[in-house]
């Protein structure tokens, strides 16, 4: 009986543990996933919850809002239709993400198996062999780009990043650190 117990709470604390990081590892998409639990409309939650961009003085300019944590800038950006928080990293060269969140892409059946492979290196110089995938469809704001290469870093603690792949295809971009925005003009 006391073993039963053991294994009964053992599991419960897993669960309570996973659900925590899910939601604060993909804070959007488990607003879904709780709103379908409970019932909610998801189109409701998604209007009334997520304001991501604000168009400008034309249709080609707006702004994407930043959240500044300990002075690095989170934006939100969609992978394969989920949405994700990434870090804005205009020093990297391309867009990562861990081991993490390619197996949680590959479990919505969002993405397909690593096929090949790269060397990466990370901010403090090391230099590690990473999986490469192309992504059919990365969203950043209003702007939709397709067949993206993505990093994916076996360190499950890596961030995902949003590097210079996708930056220099968003057209000319610049940011307001005083009021945490990432302003883009679409080329012509």
């Amino acid at each position: 009986m006391k073993g039963c117990l053991t294994k009964s709470i053992g599991a419960l604390i897993t669960i309570i543990v996973l659900i925590w990081l899910l939601s604060h590892m993909f804070p959007r998409a488990y607003r879904l996933l709780e709103n379908r639990v409970f019932g909610i409309e998801e189109s409701d939650s998604v209007k009334t919850t997520v304001v991501d961009t604000i168009p400008l003085s034309n249709d080609k300019q707006w702004i994407v809002k930043l959240e500044n944590e300990n002075n690095t800038h989170y934006l939100e950006v969609e992978v394969q239709g989920i949405p994700m928080r990434f870090v804005l990293d205009t020093g990297a060269s391309g867009m990562s993400m861990s081991i993490v969140e390619y197996m949680f892409l590959l479990h919505q059946e969002k993405v397909d198996s690593i096929k090949d492979e790269s060397l990466y290196i990370d901010a403090s110089g090391n230099t590690e062999k990473c999986g490469v995938i192309t992504l059919d469809s990365v969203t950043v704001g209003r702007k939709t780009l397709r067949n993206v290469q993505c990093n994916i870093i076996q360190s499950p603690d890596a961030p995902l990043l949003l590097g210079q792949n996708i930056l220099s295809k968003m057209g000319r971009i610049s940011i307001d650190y005083k009021d945490n925005i990432l302003i883009i003009e679409e080329n012509d």
